[in-house]
């Protein structure tokens, strides 16, 4: 029987301005559905999200949040889903605890509370990199090792982290491929994946991400406009899950489950042959 060794998070994005599936699964019924349509097609993890951190997005309050977000983990729990909670606000990862199962902290573990209620939850956490929230896209990252800055970045948060009492093992790295990041950025850090699993556990957030619309058409009759949309995104969201896949990550967050799950399968079957 085959083993199955990566970890798929399925996307559950419960907010009305989300970059690629916002206002489709805001209703009880239409998030459920899709859960189940993930878990059906391989995601080991629902990840629901009630705050969109799209570039220039809206914050969104607490009790908003909680109003999207607390109902649907609660039906989630109920039919024995795996949950990963992102939210950075440690007001809703509280109200929530008891229903999930990874915290996904957007602004990567940066506050001292959010930490402290990790620690003493005692569940995974995973810790994203990124330079402001929600990000400005016209502020520039003006660095020239992207993935130099990550591995400063994360080894510094992971000494927090364990100062205040998470234990390395429950420690998830996401380099935050698209948030405050540039094209060329964004190429370099999944060509340096390798790097950061030395670091850590990594978890790759690629999937439909504006970078992939951004690269040149691979043909001059295929329209730019076309080839920038958000549904036009699978095969490059799939090549970013195989180089890291290849490079060592084993943890993908993504919504096109059944696809990602086939790809890494065959890649992992491949592999086996060496």
């Amino acid at each position: 029987m085959y083993k199955k060794l990566f970890t798929i998070l399925g996307i559950l994005n419960l907010t009305p301005d989300s970059f690629s599936d916002g206002g489709k699964f805001g209703t009880p019924a239409k998030a459920l559905k899709q859960a189940e349509k993930m878990v059906r097609e391989g995601a080991d993890l629902i990840d629901v999200g009630g705050e969109s951190t799209r570039p220039g997005g809206r914050a969104v309050s607490v009790k908003d949040e909680l109003r999207r977000v607390l109902p649907i983990v609660k039906k989630l729990k109920a039919k024995g889903f795996k949950i990963s909670l992102d939210s950075r606000k440690p007001e809703v990862v509280s109200a929530c605890l008891p229903y999930i199962d990874w915290i996904n902290d957007v602004s990567g573990m940066g506050d001292e509370g959010m930490r402290k209620l990790a620690a003493q939850s005692k569940k995974k956490i995973i810790l994203m990199h990124s330079r402001e929230l929600p990000v400005n896209p016209q502020k520039v990252w003006r660095v020239k090792d992207p993935v130099g800055e990550l591995k400063k970045f994360f080894q510094e948060r992971m000494k927090l982290c364990e100062k205040d009492g998470i234990k390395k093992a429950n420690i998830i790295l996401d380099p935050g491929i698209g948030f405050g990041k540039n094209l060329k950025q964004n190429l370099q850090i999944l060509a340096g994946l390798d790097e950061l699993v030395k670091v850590g556990s990594v978890c790759l957030g690629a999937s439909r991400k504006s970078f992939i619309g951004k690269l040149d058409p691979p043909s001059p009759r295929l329209r730019r406009t076309r080839w920038l949309k958000v549904d036009q995104r699978l095969g490059g969201s799939l090549a970013a899950a195989l180089v890291g896949f290849e490079r060592g990550v084993r943890i993908f967050r993504v919504h096109d489950v059944g696809e990602t799950v086939q790809a890494l399968r065959v890649a992992d079957a491949i592999k086996m042959q060496n």
